[in-house]
Parts: C-alpha cells; sequence; structure tokens
C-alpha cells in the first residue's frame, strides 16, 4: 500500500535559507513573544486524575494563535486568502504532572526565525501560590508561513511586515 504525498512536506525547514536569528545557547531561550494564562478544572483531567498530554499542545496553539492574531487580526478574518502560518512539527517534553485547579503558565520565546520559517520555543509552568512558577514542561514548534498557489498548495512565502518588524523589535529590545 503506497500512502499519499505529505502534503506540506516540501514546506520543512531549508537549512540553507539565511537565518536572521538564532537565539543563544544556554538554559534559557529568548526572547520572550508572548505568554498567557490557562486554568484547569477537572475537564482537563484524564482517568488517572492529572491534566491530559494532550492540553499542553491546544495551550500551545493559544498561546501562538493569540500572538499572531494580536499583530495581524485581519489575516485571520477570511480563508487564509492573505497568508496564513503552519505548523510542520511540533514536541512538547513533560518533567512533572499538572493537575486540575492547576494554573498553567505558558511562555512563548524566539528560537530561531528565517524569511518564511521560525521556531517557537515553549515553557509550560504551574503558577504557585506564593506566586513561583514550578517548570512542568518545555517544547518546540516549527512554524512557516505560506500562500497558497493557483491549486491551493502551500508555498513558503516571507512573514507579513508587521510580524517580521515585531520579531526584530523583542530581538532588538534584549540588548
Amino acid at each position: 500500500m503506497t500512502l499519499p504525498p505529505e502534503p506540506i512536506a516540501h514546506l520543512q525547514l531549508d537549512n540553507n535559507e539565511p537565518e536572521e536569528y538564532q537565539a543563544p545557547k544556554g538554559p534559557s531561550i529568548h526572547p520572550i513573544l508572548h505568554e498567557q494564562t490557562f486554568d484547569t478544572s477537572l475537564a482537563d483531567a484524564n482517568i488517572v486524575g492529572n491534566i491530559y498530554f494532550a492540553h499542553y499542545y491546544t495551550w500551545l496553539g493559544h498561546t501562538r494563535d493569540r500572538y499572531f492574531f494580536q499583530l495581524i487580526p485581519e489575516y485571520y478574518r477570511g480563508i487564509g486568502e492573505k497568508g496564513e502560518l503552519l505548523c510542520t512539527e511540533c514536541l512538547v517534553n513533560h518533567l512533572r504532572e499538572a493537575m486540575p485547579f492547576d494554573r498553567i503558565v505558558v511562555t512563548m520565546a524566539l528560537k530561531k526565525l528565517t524569511r518564511a520559517h521560525v521556531v517557537l520555543y515553549f515553557e509550560f509552568f504551574r503558577q504557585e501560590q506564593d506566586g513561583k512558577r514550578t517548570k512542568l514542561a518545555y517544547g518546540e514548534q516549527t512554524n512557516v508561513w505560506t500562500k497558497r498557489d493557483a491549486k491551493g498548495k502551500p508555498e513558503a512565502t516571507p512573514f507579513p511586515n508587521p510580524v517580521k518588524e515585531a520579531f526584530h523589535r523583542a530581538i532588538s529590545d534584549m540588548t
């Protein structure tokens, strides 16, 4: 049996594409682009009683989408004719469990940037009662900005100007 071709396989990060930014090596990734808080409940728990692992991917997506929506809301109205952000790879590594009624803080940082691709780094924390944060998980997501050709096939294209400007502003604010 032959599987159909992967529709976005050609959009994987091109290692020949010049980097505009690469986060320095170290224990933390900067700049932080966005932070969002999520409240959990029993509805988020699995049969064991902890928070189901798939929620981390949902929170990651919500955090990413909120950031881009705040920059370019007009691109999210319609059917993607102005362009769209597509995820080509995503991974979350779990360190500790979260439980119902934990407050989860998700941070999103810029790890790598090219003209059309971005690697975003995420950290997931439990907000403790005393204000401290306990790291629960970390992960990253590779995304590409695309426009569809006449046949509907997505093609990598440079990020819209407001997005590029926000990335470069965040990078310059670190120095």
